[in-house]
C-alpha cells in the first residue's frame, strides 16, 4: 500500500503530533510506503523523515526569509506559489498513492495541485475549530475541497456535528476518532523534579500550556490567577509553558500578542504569581509537579496538552463550548465551567487546592480515560481501518 501524507507543518503541535505517532506506528505494524508533503517545516522534521519520504514546500528560515527580512515583499511572494506545483510534481513523478491523507483543512489546500487527472481516495483529518477554519480558509471555509474529500476524520464528537450542519458533509462520511498522545512518564521523586524547576514544593501549581493566541486565551489564564488570589491565603503559582512564536503562516502575529499578555501581568501585578516559560524542550516535567491543569482556552478542538496532563493524574478545568474537551472531562475527571465564567473557574480551582482527597480522585479517573481511549494501540487501528475502507469504496 502507498500512501501520500499532507501536514500543514512539522511542528511540536497538536496536528503533527498525533499525524508523527500514528506514522511511527504505522511504519511498524503495516507494509505501507510513506510520502509525506509539508507546507511548513518544523522541529519534528527528523522525526518524519525517518517514517518515509519527505518534501517541504515552505521553509520558514532561508533564502526566501532573508528577501523578506530585506524589504522584497512586493516581489518574493509569488515565488514559493509559482513553484509549488511543479515541486509537487517531481516529489510524484514516480509515485502514484493509493490514497491521500490530508492531516488539517489548511493542508487540503494544496490537494488541487495533486489531483487533476486521477481521481486519488482523499481523507481529511480535521484538526480545526469552526472558527480556526473561517480565519485560515475564508468565508468560504473548506467548500471548495469538499469535491476531493470522500472521508473526514473528526477529533470530536461536537466537531462532527459541526461540518455536517455548517458545511452538508453527509454523516456517513464522517469518522470520529479521539486523538491519541505518546506514553511518557516520570520515575523521578517529585521533589526532585520542583527543585530541578526551581518550584517551591508548597506551592500549588496550576498548569496552562500551549502557543499564545486568541484560541488558547492566555489572558485568561492571567485574570483567573488574579481571582485565585482574592479567594485564598494558601500559596500558589500560575505557570504557562509553550512557545511564543505561532507556527505556519501567523507566525508573525503572535509577539504584539505576548507582549500584551505581558503587560496585563505586570498592571495587575501578578509578576510573583503567573509566569510564562516559553518553550520547553521537556514539558513533562510540569505534567509531573503540577496539581492541576487549567485549559483557558476559548476554542481548542482536542488539545493534547489535557490529555498529557491527565496522563499524569491531573484533573482539567475547561469551559463548556470551548471545544472537544468537555467531551473527555465530563463530570469527572476534573471540572466543566461555564463558557468564559473567570469567577466559576477560579471558585472550582480553589475547591481542588482545599480538596486532596477530590484532586486525587478526579485525576485517577482522567488518568485511566486516556490509558483507555487516547493511546495509539487504541486510536491507530481505527484510523488504518479507515484507510482501508476509503480506499476499498473508492476503488469498488
Amino acid at each position: 500500500m502507498k500512501l501520500l501524507f499532507i501536514s500543514n507543518e512539522a511542528t511540536r503541535t497538536g496536528a503533527p503530533i498525533v499525524l508523527l505517532t500514528f506514522l511511527e506506528w504505522l511504519k511498524k505494524m503495516r507494509k505501507v510506503e510513506i510520502y509525506i508533503i509539508f507546507l511548513f517545516d518544523g522541529e519534528l522534521e527528523e522525526r518524519f523523515k525517518a517514517t518515509g519520504k519527505t518534501l517541504f514546500l515552505h521553509r520558514k528560515r532561508g533564502k526566501f526569509g532573508t528577501y523578506f527580512r530585506f524589504g522584497l515583499k512586493e516581489v518574493v511572494p509569488f515565488i514559493p506559489e509559482t513553484f509549488q506545483h511543479w515541486k509537487i510534481k517531481m516529489f510524484l513523478r514516480n509515485f502514484s498513492p493509493d490514497l491521500i491523507y490530508t492531516n488539517t483543512i489548511l493542508s487540503a489546500k494544496i490537494l488541487k495541485d495533486i489531483i487533476t487527472s486521477e481521481p486519488y481516495p482523499v481523507i481529511c483529518h480535521i484538526h480545526e475549530s469552526e472558527t480556526a477554519i473561517w480565519n485560515y480558509l475564508g468565508v468560504e471555509g473548506f467548500t471548495p475541497f469538499v469535491k476531493y474529500i470522500d472521508k473526514y476524520i473528526t477529533v470530536a464528537k461536537i466537531h462532527s456535528r459541526m461540518i455536517s450542519a455548517c458545511h452538508h458533509i453527509r454523516e456517513e462520511k464522517i469518522d470520529m476518532i479521539y486523538p491519541h498522545i505518546q506514553k511518557v512518564s516520570s520515575t523521578n521523586p517529585m521533589q526532585d523534579i520542583r527543585k530541578k524547576l526551581n518550584i517551591s514544593p508548597d506551592i500549588f501549581l496550576v498548569l496552562g500550556c500551549g502557543t499564545p493566541s486568541w484560541y488558547k486565551s492566555p489572558e485568561i489564564f492571567v485574570i483567573t490567577a488574579k481571582e485565585v488570589a482574592k479567594r485564598t491565603g494558601r500559596i500558589f503559582k500560575f505557570i504557562w509553558i509553550g512557545s511564543y512564536e505561532q507556527p505556519g503562516f501567523y507566525r508573525n502575529l503572535l509577539p504584539d500578542y505576548y507582549r500584551q499578555v505581558l503587560y496585563d501581568i505586570e498592571k495587575s501585578g501578578l509578576k510573583e504569581l503567573v509566569e510564562f516559560k516559553g518553550y520547553q524542550e521537556n514539558p513533562f516535567d510540569y505534567y509531573a509537579v503540577c496539581d492541576l491543569f487549567f485549559l483557558s482556552s476559548r476554542e481548542d478542538s482536542f488539545p493534547l496538552v489535557c490529555l498529557e496532563a491527565a496522563s499524569f493524574g491531573k484533573p482539567v478545568i475547561c469551559f463548556d463550548k470551548s471545544g472537544g474537551m468537555p467531551e473527555f472531562v465530563k463530570d469527572d475527571a476534573g471540572f466543566v465551567v461555564p463558557y468564559l465564567d473567570i469567577t466559576a473557574a477560579a471558585d472550582r480551582i480553589v475547591q481542588l487546592m482545599e480538596n486532596p482527597g477530590l484532586r486525587e480522585s478526579l485525576g485517577k479517573t482522567g488518568q485511566q480515560r486516556v490509558s483507555e481511549l487516547h493511546y495509539i494501540e487504541t486510536t491507530g487501528p481505527k484510523i488504518f481501518s479507515a484507510i482501508e475502507k476509503t480506499i476499498r469504496e473508492k476503488t469498488n
